[in-house]
């Protein structure tokens, strides 16, 4: 999550990406993220530890424990996947059964870690026992690193201008819906030239704020586009599939593009609230329909007012999510693996879907 205002709450999502630590379990439970300034004692390198705890299995709700990751470059942490990924250590708090964690930096500089653990019973039998435990960073790490107030934020400062030039220079013009257009990367430079004479908390907030209101490719609901979807491209660049409409109109469907079939063209048309859509199709003359139960494909419809309305999630790579503001069950037009049209979660690849504006 980039604050663009910590006072407001204001700010923007990244995209949801999957982490197994580097110890955890299936275990329907969380635990407490904090992120500390440390140093590394081998090396005194200064920089941060991100520290989350859950439950380390090896499977269900045992062995509360700690994992902990450096963070010093925009590679650790700069999007959720870069965040979710090369864990590099952990502690183990508890030997027993034991769920939920929290925890809290302590005027003494060490960490207080509280957890419900199976001390003497087990949690059927009347419930957790709430254990406290105090650590040092060089307890968690196991000597590597060691606390190191970031007093005058250098630290902070240093490592936020390494991700503001970054993401600056990752701003790339394209043509599918969500990307940035040409005028984009200027601006970014722009920003990112403001907060390096300057840097600070605030002034980071303001870089995220600009990032956010670059020029990107929108919808123009008098055009047509191609709907390519991501789930099933093969690593050598074929199976790629594109929605198109069935010749009988009784669906939309995978299919490899035909450049010039009308089938392959869709029309975002405004419905509702701004921002909202329904998806048509000209050769055919349907609409989307609502989506309701899991796995199942509804029969098209002709009237817009039985149509799916929908918005959209756009990503600078030009990923888009569908996302049903009518449907009954889950929200996201997914494509199934027959090729055909679902409701389905909104972080899955099949998904996503590339929105190409046609010369139609």
């Amino acid at each position: 999550y980039r604050y663009t205002n910590t006072a407001t709450g204001e700010g923007q999502w990244g995209s949801v990406a999957y982490s197994s630590l580097k110890k955890a379990s299936s275990n329907a439970c969380n635990g407490e993220v904090m992120i500390v300034p440390v140093k590394k004692r081998a090396t005194g390198e200064k920089l941060y530890l991100a520290l989350q705890s859950v439950p380390f299995g090896p499977s269900g709700r045992s062995n509360v424990g700690i994992n902990y990751k450096p963070l010093s470059s925009p590679a650790d942490f700069n999007t959720p996947a870069d965040f979710a990924k090369n864990w590099e250590g952990t502690h183990e708090a508890s030997k027993v059964g034991s769920a939920y964690s929290t925890m809290t930096w302590q005027q003494n500089n060490t960490l207080g870690f509280l957890f419900e653990e199976e001390t003497f019973r087990t949690a059927g039998q009347g419930g957790y026992t709430i254990v406290y435990k105090n650590y040092s960073i060089e307890q968690i790490t196991d000597s590597t690193y060691t606390y190191a107030p970031d007093t005058n934020w250098e630290v902070a400062d240093s490592i936020r201008t390494q991700v503001v030039k970054q993401r600056a220079a990752e701003v790339k013009s394209g043509k599918y819906v969500g990307q940035y257009t040409p005028d984009a990367a200027a601006a970014a430079a722009a920003a990112a030239a403001t907060y390096e004479s300057a840097p600070s908390a605030a002034a980071y907030e303001q870089f995220n704020a600009q990032m956010e209101q670059l020029p990107k490719v929108e919808v123009d609901s008098k055009k047509l586009y191609r709907l390519r979807n991501e789930g099933y491209v093969a690593a050598d660049g074929s199976n790629v599939l594109y929605l198109k409409a069935k010749v009988d109109g009784t669906a939309f469907e995978g299919d490899a593009l035909e450049e010039t079939d009308d089938a392959f063209f869709f029309a975002l048309l405004p419905a509702g609230k701004p921002g909202e859509y329904v998806l048509y199709n000209e050769k055919t003359k349907k609409y989307l329909p609502k989506f309701g139960a899991d796995n199942v494909t509804p029969a098209l419809v002709t009237d817009e007012k039985n149509a799916g309305v929908f918005t959209l999630i756009t990503r600078p790579d030009g990923r888009t999510s569908l996302v049903g503001v009518n449907f009954t069950g889950r929200k996201a037009v997914h494509m199934a693996r027959e090729k055909k049209l679902v409701p389905w979660n909104i972080d899955s690849n099949a998904s996503y879907w590339m929105l190409e504006v046609t010369d139609k």
